[in-house]
């Protein structure tokens, strides 16, 4: 079936697919809510992430795949061709795309596939230029955060993980005193300001 579907997707101009990204944006978050509602497991995993139609199991998220790739193909396409893909929002943007279908696809229990959409959007973000400091500040922010929980667990406020997060973001991405708008945002999402 995988072979069929192939030749019979080779025989369409990627540039018509792409011209569909709304489409096919809904279809997949669809598919992804309607999983979270009736998904059921199947034996031998411990993820609510499959559907069963008419007594064959599929994994949605392997069809959302797909998808994701040609809607994350236009959004990187629409950032290069505006020249914004070292814009700070831009990027905010990019990472939200992506974590709308991990955020989901993680609350059904299948980290696998999260990590597998973690990787296409971070190899397509590479190919398409996006400036590695987004990448580490995103890294340092997801650390700190990590640190921030731990300390809140420990009887801590967590404020020394704010403070450090939110310095090294800022010296990370390169902003200086005209990004202060930029500078504020970041902090603001590590919970400093």
């Amino acid at each position: 079936i995988g072979y069929v579907g192939a030749i019979v997707i080779s025989l369409f101009d990627y540039k018509s697919i792409a011209k569909l990204w709304p489409l096919i944006a809904v279809f997949c978050i669809g598919l992804m809510a309607l999983t979270s509602v009736f998904g059921i497991t199947v034996a031998g995993t411990d993820d609510k992430a499959w559907i069963r139609i008419g007594g064959i199991s599929f994994q949605p998220s392997e069809l959302v795949k797909i998808g994701f790739i040609v809607t994350l193909a236009k959004h990187l396409d629409v950032l290069r061709e505006r020249e914004k893909l070292k814009s700070f929002w831009q990027i905010m943007l990019l990472f939200c795309h992506a974590a709308i279908p991990m955020g989901i696809i993680h609350l059904q229990g299948d980290d696998g596939a999260v990590l597998v959409f973690l990787f296409i959007f971070l190899a397509m973000c590479f190919g398409a230029g996006v400036q590695l400091r987004y990448f580490a500040a995103f890294c340092v922010l997801a650390d700190f955060t990590d640190l921030r929980l731990i300390s809140q667990k420990h009887g801590k406020s967590g404020q020394i993980a704010d403070v450090c997060s939110s310095q090294i973001v800022v010296k990370i991405c390169g902003f200086t005193t005209k990004d202060f708008a930029d500078d504020y945002i970041i902090a603001y999402f590590s919970g400093f300001a």
